[in-house]
């Protein structure tokens, strides 16, 4: 809009007039943005501080904007409402973020205009189930086939001493780097034969209601039966 201004001298009546531009920059858009919720699954798995990707936000802000090309901005990530404000101290390292349950602060800035517009949101980190081998189970081999060190186990009579009875997923797998790379899950933990002779170290793996997982071993054995010596008297 042009906006005309006149300056009048009061002695002389003089006057000038002069026009003056004044233009109002649409701000960059910010969208509400989802919280981001990681499971604490590295070597300290219970201090619920691990590594996250800020940056994954990024592309959503940017879908947001109105004014093409999304290049003509700039999108940055603070720990404080105050240094989003003032716009210092960023998070530099946003893809290998180093973060903790908190608040996270993102300011989106038009590099032309200078305009920006800022927005929040929350950063959580849930810890998995902190577990312990569980003790062994034992099953006598009195099936059909006594005595030749395979048997059938019920494996679920272990889930409450592994999750201490909360209601949380456990799931059985032949080995424990079975159960670390999530392959040949047992399907019917209800009645597994083991494979091994006598004794099968397990890998157990159990899972929250959050997704988190952790893991520990279980050792199964088969015990022998007595046979009777049928020896006449």
């Amino acid at each position: 809009q042009t906006l005309w201004v006149n300056v009048t001298n009061p002695l002389t009546g003089c006057f000038g007039v002069i026009p003056i531009q004044i233009k109002v920059n649409e701000s960059p858009r910010m969208p509400d943005l989802a919280d981001l919720v990681y499971c604490d699954e590295d070597s300290n798995n219970q201090n619920a501080i691990t590594t996250v990707n800020l940056a994954q936000q990024t592309p959503i802000i940017l879908a947001a904007q109105t004014i093409p090309p999304t290049s003509n901005y700039t999108v940055t990530y603070y720990t404080s409402l105050a240094n989003a404000q003032a716009q210092i101290n960023p998070i530099v390292n946003t893809t290998t973020y180093t973060g903790t349950n908190q608040t996270i602060w993102v300011v989106i800035e038009n590099n032309t205009t200078g305009c920006t517009e800022i927005g929040e949101f929350n950063l959580i980190v849930n810890i998995p189930l902190a577990i312990t081998p569980p003790p062994a189970l034992s099953v006598c081999d009195d099936d059909a086939n006594p005595n030749d060190l395979h048997t059938t186990f019920d494996l679920t009579v272990r889930n409450n001493d592994i999750t201490t009875g909360l209601p949380y997923t456990v799931t059985y797998y032949p080995s424990y780097a079975n159960a670390l790379a999530g392959i040949n899950q047992i399907t019917n933990p209800t009645a597994y034969i083991n494979v091994p002779p006598a004794v099968q170290t397990l890998g157990v793996m159990v899972t929250t209601p959050q997704g988190c997982r952790s893991y520990t071993t279980m050792d199964i054995r088969v015990l022998p039966v007595p046979t009777p010596n049928e020896t006449n008297i």
